[in-house]
């Protein structure tokens, strides 16, 4: 009885041992277990929160650049209106310099007739070699007559200016030039006066006077330079009646 029970008892000490052994086994099983999945849930966590802060970090660079481009645009936008701006001053100086040079060129272009007024009356005189310079009156039919010839001269003669003022509005040069008489063309060569033609005295006093006894008077003086046979073969002498010495070989 005994040893049945000892060998029950063994039995039973035997099935315990390989109880606990198995219960060990298990419990380290699933100790590891346990530890697998926690190392995997770290790991997934882990990978999780890289790849959230990776996405982040796309994320605040894709916003910088877009942000970066944003203020290149803007500085873009500055320069190019700051170019604007510089090509503006550009063309304005441009502008400038043209007319300047366009009011030159108006100073010494040859071959026009033109009217001054008093303040342009200096830069015309001493920018000029040779001028001759016609004060006028507006209502005196003789200084219609003088314009008529003179501007058929300023195209022959582009060696001379030739220029007309309305003495009425250039009291300071009729004063200084002592024009007395109307029409009285003053004549000049580099900024000095040479001599004076006063009203139709060296011309035969007469209205239809041809513009080749004009352009002798002229020649007289040293202004203009002789163009054809005609103006050279005769001059008139101040103070002389040209009507008198005419022929008809003479023309307008």
């Amino acid at each position: 009885m005994c040893i049945r029970d000892r060998s029950t008892w063994g039995k039973i000490c035997i099935f315990e041992f390989e109880m606990a052994e198995k219960g060990a086994t298990n419990a380290k099983l699933t100790g590891l277990l346990t530890e697998m999945v926690t190392e995997k849930a770290i790991e997934d966590k882990t990978k999780q929160y890289v790849e959230e802060q990776t996405q982040e970090y796309k994320q605040q660079q894709q916003q910088g650049n877009q942000n970066d481009k944003k203020d290149s645009d803007d500085d873009f936008e500055m320069d190019e209106e700051e170019l604007k701006i510089i090509q503006k001053l550009k063309q304005e100086r441009l502008r400038e310099v043209e007319q300047h040079v366009q009011k030159e060129q108006k100073i010494q272009f040859p071959g026009e007739y033109r009217e001054i007024t008093e303040e342009e009356f200096l830069p015309y005189v001493t920018k000029n070699e040779y001028v001759a310079c016609h004060f006028y009156h507006r209502d005196f039919e003789r200084c219609k007559i003088v314009d008529q010839h003179l501007r058929i001269l300023a195209q022959q003669h582009p060696e001379c200016k030739f220029l007309n003022i309305n003495a009425e509005k250039a009291p300071f040069f009729v004063s200084k030039l002592a024009v007395k008489t109307l029409p009285t063309i003053c004549l000049f060569k580099d900024g000095i006066l040479q001599d004076s033609v006063v009203g139709f005295g060296d011309l035969g006093e007469r209205d239809d006077f041809k513009t080749i006894e004009l352009a002798r008077r002229l020649l007289r003086t040293g202004i203009i330079k002789p163009r054809t046979d005609a103006e050279k073969g005769f001059k008139l002498k101040r103070g002389t009646n040209s009507g008198n010495n005419n022929d008809d070989s003479d023309s307008d």
